[in-house]
């Protein structure tokens, strides 16, 4: 029996057969907008997202801790709103999820919820730790470089006052996030941070 036909024989589904469309020549179309490079700061920035999202999956797979799991599912979730609101480049587009202040100051609880439980830091703390930790680490850059092509796309963009600039407030914030997070994973693990100063640098100087 094919894959195309039931057990009577009636073909119900055809196969997928690849076709080929604008991906093929390096195009892809947003929301509310031409169709544009693959290469726009607008499809880096969506594509960084999905890069990010993607890791904090492989932290919700090592991380067991119940104070950090529940946070990162929220992220995640978060994440798909935010890549469906970079994509959307018409303010009034109605029907779509888009990033609000309570997206934000979410965030900015939860910061603020994981300082309370963790020392002060006086110098630059080195990403090296336990996978559960650097895995966070990882998360916040890629967050920053996402950050940073947000920069760009709203800078080079002729259409500014159509894009949702909470967009760029929330990555900002996920990005301290991310760090206050790995932090505490660390503390959690009972293994000691270690820091950078200017002594290491002596060498240099």
């Amino acid at each position: 029996m094919s894959s195309g036909q039931t057990k009577g024989g009636n073909s119900k589904v055809k196969p997928f057969k690849p076709r080929m469309g604008k991906g093929d020549f390096g195009f892809t179309e947003f929301i509310g907008t031409a169709v544009s490079y693959k290469s726009s700061w607008q499809a880096e920035t969506c594509g960084t997202i999905d890069e990010l999202n993607t890791l904090i999956g492989e932290a919700f797979a090592r991380i067991e801790s119940a104070e950090i799991r529940p946070v990162l599912l929220n992220i995640s979730k978060d994440l798909f709103v935010l890549g469906t609101d970079v994509a959307t480049t018409i303010m009034t587009e109605k029907n779509l999820p888009r990033i609000t202040t309570k997206h934000v100051h979410r965030i900015e609880d939860w910061i603020l919820q994981y300082e309370l439980l963790l020392s002060p830091i006086r110098n630059f703390v080195i990403p090296i730790g336990p996978p559960t930790v650097t895995v966070l680490n990882l998360a916040r850059a890629v967050c920053r470089r996402a950050e940073r092509q947000m920069v760009r796309f709203l800078r080079d963009s002729r259409k500014i006052e159509k894009i949702n600039p909470l967009t760029l407030a929330y990555l900002n914030r996920l990005g301290d996030l991310l760090f206050a997070m790995a932090r505490f994973v660390q503390k959690q693990s009972g293994t000691e941070e270690i820091y950078w100063s200017r002594e290491d640098a002596k060498d240099f100087l």
